[in-house]
């Protein structure tokens, strides 16, 4: 060895393994909040226009990070008060054909 040095065989071993990890530790959830963004903003399609979808779309593939944390912190509650089913009044319904 110049100069002296001792060298780790181990530690390369260990940087290889931790380098391959990179992509399971920050890639893929990542991707997943990517895909999950997309589908929460296709099944809340009905309560949007189609320009809003559009720019929701556009909005989350262009800010990889940023765009499905806000879609995900902000915008999904604002579109399930417009296109939640009212529940109560059809089970009400329900009960009252069942009960004559």
């Amino acid at each position: 060895m110049p100069g002296g040095e001792l060298v780790n065989p181990v530690l390369p071993a260990f940087f290889d393994a931790l380098f391959a990890l990179v992509p399971l530790l920050v890639v893929l959830p990542l991707a997943l909040l990517f895909v999950g963004a997309l589908v929460s903003i296709n099944r809340r399609r009905a309560a949007m226009t189609g320009l809003e979808e559009l720019g929701w779309y556009a909005f989350v593939a262009f800010a990889q990070l940023i765009g499905p944390l806000v879609w995900f912190l902000l915008a999904r509650e604002r579109y399930d008060a417009v296109s939640a089913p009212s529940v109560p009044a059809a089970s009400s319904a329900l009960h009252e054909s069942s009960i004559r």
